[in-house]
Formats: C-alpha cells, structure tokens, sequence
C-alpha cells in the first residue's frame, strides 16, 4: 500500500463496497514505510440471507439440466408435486413444481426457447419456494421475461383454479417484487401465477426466526 505521509490522530477506516469493514488505529502513515491491513472481508450478516436464483444464466452446476422441460413434463403423474434442486453455492435448494389442475401437460418448467432460458409458470399452477431452515421467507423479487395477468404468493396450492390464501404483502397482482409480513420460519410458500409467467430470475431474502 504505496500512501503520502500524513498524520492520522483518529486513525482510519477501510471499506468495501461502502461496507466498513475494519479500523486502523496507525497515528501516521510514513514515507517508504510498508503497512500490513491484514485480511479484509465483508462482514457477513447472520439474520439475512438473499439467494439469486438465476434461470438465465444459471451455471450447469445449478442443475437445471434435471428440471422438468416442455418435453419431458408430460412424463409426471397427474397433480404431481416435483421436487426440482436448484443447487447455490454448493448448497442445494428445493423448488418443487405441480399442477393442480389434472393437466400435467401444464406442469411448470425449464424453458430454454429463443436461448432465452427461464422458468415458465403455466396459467393457474404453482411453484413451491425453498424452506431455509431456521429463516423465513419476507421478500420475493422477479426478472421477468413474459408477463402474465398477475403472479402472487401463498400459502397453500388450492384445488382446481380456487383462489389460494395469499401470504401478506403477497396477493396476487401485476407486480415483479413482494415484501411480506407476517410469515412463518420453516415454512413453504408458494408462487401462483395468473396467465402465465416467465421468469429470468428470482430473488429470494430469508430472515432468521427469533
């Protein structure tokens, strides 16, 4: 670390990505003097964690390859609930598709037309979220691709086309960001989307259960 001497009677502070990471109590940096900081790293905050799932440009380590795709979807009993891993930093995370419609010819699915890769969300169907032990789910973000009518998220896959139980903050409605209140730690929710969806990518934030 190449400096100017300069007199520093508070000391200074480092920080990356506006993030102050540590204090330096060196009273004065000197000429052809070499300064050790040690190691800096972003703080890691414990009561949040945000998960991009990225369907776009998902790396082959994510595992989209297994998901069910427009031609394979049909292979899947009737009302079948899918468990589809979507593996994150070396952590796999559970989505689990389904169709409550007796239609499993509309179950969601990996979509990788016009090398435009997404998670398609058929008219009326669901796509389970993951359950991130000890945390629960209070803000759902979308990158959307193809718009529906309205996309929201509940509490539950309701029979047939019967309106679900939207989670607070969650009620179904032409938007790509939800921020939830009232939510439970442990617990699955659940996209339900309206028309038919298109999805690039999500953002899923988790905060820990007190």
């Amino acid at each position: 670390m190449a400096v100017r001497p300069t007199a520093l009677p508070d000391g200074f502070e480092f920080y990356l990505n506006g993030v102050m990471v540590k204090k330096y109590d060196i009273e004065e940096f000197e000429r052809n003097t070499i300064y050790n900081l040690g190691t800096l790293k972003v703080p890691v905050d414990e009561n949040t964690k945000t998960l991009v799932f990225d369907f776009q440009n998902a790396p082959e380590s994510a595992g989209l390859a297994n998901w069910p795709t427009e031609q394979t979807r049909t292979n899947y009993e009737v009302g079948a609930q899918v468990e589809c891993i979507y593996k994150l930093d070396g952590i796999d995370y559970t989505f689990i598709l389904t169709d409550p419609l007796n239609a499993s010819l509309n179950l969601p699915y990996f979509n990788t037309k016009d090398n435009q890769p997404r998670l398609t969300i058929t008219t009326q169907r669901y796509v389970g979220l993951p359950i991130v032990i000890g945390y629960k789910l209070t803000s759902v973000s979308f990158r959307i691709h193809t718009a529906g009518t309205k996309i929201g998220i509940a509490t539950e896959v309701a029979s047939g086309t019967s309106n679900p139980i939207f989670v607070e903050g969650g009620t179904a409605q032409k938007v790509d960001y939800f921020d939830l209140t009232n939510t439970a730690a442990d617990t699955r929710y659940w996209i339900k989307a309206y028309g038919g969806y298109g999805l690039s990518s999500m953002t899923l934030t988790y905060t820990k259960a007190e």
